[in-house]
């Protein structure tokens, strides 16, 4: 069976790649945000713990040839490219929620409120949103549309899933620049 993969070998793969999943799981764990704000928060880290496993292995194998002056420009951009994608995702959580009982919650745009909302609102003219949820019984889907919700906690969570694939190549190129790093000066 030389040339195809065997059973045994496809389990040392995967084993392999499950340790290295979960150690970048356990390091960006450590200081990860919980996931975006809604109904399938759960639903979101359980998905962001699968894509953080594919990229692990989708990334270990180009990464494994990488000199370390490459390793090092990859590391560089991922680490400006999760930046920026975590300093967005803040953005708009700040932005895209408001606190109902110090439990955040997906708001929309006041463009997009319900008739019902807007006849309140024209009675409690300055309402903030904290207030107004409080009115509705927390549920802002009594306050904003449907539609403008479900867009929002989309973008959401989109988001913060771009977060995760640039952390994971972070971290890897690093591993892999000083791996390659520290050989390149033994061989001297």
């Amino acid at each position: 069976m030389t040339g195809l993969l065997s059973l045994s070998s496809l389990k040392r793969g995967f084993a392999r790649l499950s340790q290295y999943g979960a150690a970048i799981l356990g390091i960006i764990g450590g200081f990860w945000l919980p996931p975006p704000v809604g109904s399938d928060g759960a639903v979101i880290a359980k998905f962001a713990k699968f894509i953080l496993i594919v990229i692990a292995g989708l990334v270990l194998v180009p990464a494994r040839r990488w000199n370390p002056r490459r390793a090092w420009i990859v590391s560089a951009t991922s680490l400006v490219l999760s930046i920026v994608a975590f300093l967005l995702y803040r953005y708009l959580v700040e932005s895209w929620t408001c606190m109902y009982f110090e439990v955040p919650v997906v708001i929309a745009n006041p463009e997009n409120l319900t008739d019902v909302a807007r006849n309140h609102l024209a009675q409690n003219s300055n309402l903030p949103c904290e207030l107004l949820l409080e009115e509705f019984g927390g549920q802002a889907d009594l306050v904003w549309s449907k539609h403008a919700l479900i867009i929002r906690r989309f973008s959401l969570a989109a988001v913060y899933l771009v977060c995760l694939p640039f952390l994971v190549v972070c971290l890897i190129s690093v591993v892999q620049a000083i791996g390659g790093h520290s050989r390149t000066r033994r061989v001297r």
